[in-house]
């Protein structure tokens, strides 16, 4: 029987912008999913999580 690893998930914090950002989207090219946490910039994270959409990957 062949075993399939479990899904990654990835918390990162302050992913609005800089190097959260950064962060959440290099998680998601190596195969995350990303749950986005943001402080006051809605419009940036949603922006963030579009982009980690975009690589197929869950935000």
């Amino acid at each position: 029987m062949q075993q399939t690893p479990p899904p990654r998930l990835a918390l990162v914090t302050g992913a609005q912008q800089g190097i959260g950002a950064a962060i959440a989207l290099a998680l998601a090219e190596a195969g995350a999913d990303i749950a986005v946490n943001h402080l006051d910039d809605a419009a940036a994270a949603e922006a963030l999580c579009a982009r980690i959409r975009a690589l197929g990957r869950r935000a």
